[in-house]
Formats: C-alpha cells, structure tokens, sequence
C-alpha cells in the first residue's frame, strides 16, 4: 500500500500547524488536538498496513498451520503438514 506523492508527510503537516501558531491563527490548544490527531491517523495508518499484510497471508495459504507461520514468521518457508501429522480439522 504506497502514498501518493501529493499528500502532506506527517512530519510536514506539524511543521504547518507550527508555522500558523507563531502566526497566531491558530491556538495551543486547536495545535495539540491536530498533532494528536496527525499521531492517531499514523498509528491507524500501521495498524491497518498491519491488518491487510496478515489477511493476504492467510488468504495465499492453504491451512491455519501455514497461515500462521506466514503472518508470525514472515521469514520461514511455510510447508504443508499433513492431517495424519497430529493436527486436527475439528474446531473446538
């Protein structure tokens, strides 16, 4: 998931949001509730980039083995392990 060149960096929208306080349009209070907010929007930014990586992992697997090993180990080769092999297809 890639930005677009045209939307403002985080780093960049604080630095507006600083610029129009030494201005005085803004207030200290209207600055902290907007850094807050640009604080939140890249957290829920990570934690959906977070969410999607692991359903396309399940999604390109076969069985909740492998699903497992590619979200939690994105580095191991998953392989398929047969039913016979002690795993269950009942669910508790």
């Amino acid at each position: 998931m890639g930005k677009m060149n045209s939307d403002p960096s985080k780093k960049e929208l604080i630095k507006e949001i600083h610029d129009l306080k030494e201005k005085s349009i803004i207030t200290d209070e209207l600055v902290d509730r907007l850094c807050e907010a640009i604080q939140e929007a890249s957290i829920r930014e990570k934690e959906l980039h977070a969410i999607m990586n692991g359903s396309k992992a399940v999604l390109e697997q076969k069985g909740f083995t492998e699903s497992a090993r590619a979200i939690f180990d994105p580095g191991t080769p998953t392989r398929s392990v047969p039913v016979s092999a002690g795993t269950s297809n009942h669910h508790a």
